[in-house]
């Protein structure tokens, strides 16, 4: 059977293997048949034992070849005996649509007497990811949200009001927040100051879906903790998950 060294105590000299059956294995170091000593990562292969304590690994025979390769997840490169542990799991995910909105004036005659402008939402095809409770919230109907925006450096986004803005103060008093860059931003920051009173700018039903998403995760020896979802990698997860397979498994 084959497996990686999962720890080792080379006082003790004892330590686990962590087996391609997904079960844990004791092993002395006199059970290594190797003339290499035991370190924590390495392939080995072994006589999987058991006893009254549990799993018990013998003969168990060091392969380095993997050892010092590495592999690469995009822009993450990682050393294959570092890999403690890795799969494919999957986990809910929610989002709300991206708009960008623009200006239209007016059609009536009033309406274009009075300089009446309205603000157009247009749908992106873009999705912002959301809590849970957000999604649960807007899917229910709450119309406590806004939207989530697309805007350029220097469009508006937001709104400062005096802190004795009211019903009848003069709207002069506000002063418009700017975008500081190209980008999405999630209107319903306080920091962007919008007071939930226009309905065409909060977020409806249909402004949200809630998806299951599988990804790769990885966890090192040294504590990192690495996901690629599916729909973000620059690589097939499936594909990667085999490689790794191969690389520590043979």
């Amino acid at each position: 059977m084959k497996g990686r060294i999962k720890m080792y105590q080379a006082i003790k000299g004892f330590g686990f293997i962590m087996a391609e059956d997904n079960e844990d294995y004791f092993f002395h170091v006199s059970q290594v048949k190797s003339i290499d000593s035991p370190e924590q990562g390495l392939v080995v292969e072994f006589e999987p034992a058991s006893n009254e304590k549990g799993l018990y690994a013998t003969d168990v025979v060091i392969q380095k070849t993997s050892g010092g390769k590495f592999i690469a997840l995009g822009n993450v490169r990682l050393k294959a005996s570092n890999i403690k542990d890795y799969g494919i799991s999957a986990e809910e995910r929610c989002y709300q649509k991206v708009y960008k909105w623009r200006y239209e004036d007016g059609t009536s005659r009033m309406e274009r007497f009075l300089g009446t402008v309205y603000i157009k939402y247009d749908d992106t095809g873009e999705w912002f990811e959301i809590s849970k409770k957000r999604y649960e919230s807007i899917a229910a109907g709450s119309e406590k949200y806004y939207h989530v925006m697309k805007a350029n450096k220097g469009d508006i986004i937001g709104r400062y009001y005096s802190q004795y803005w009211g019903a009848n103060s003069n709207m002069n008093e506000a002063e418009d927040i700017m975008a500081p860059y190209d980008g999405i931003f999630d209107l319903n920051d306080e920091k962007y100051g919008w007071k939930l009173t226009k309905r065409n700018s909060k977020a409806e039903r249909g402004d949200v879906k809630q998806t299951t998403e599988e990804y790769l995760y990885i966890t090192t020896y040294q504590g990192d903790n690495y996901v690629f979802y599916e729909s973000q990698a620059n690589f097939n997860i499936y594909d990667k998950l085999s490689e790794i397979d191969e690389l520590l498994l043979g």
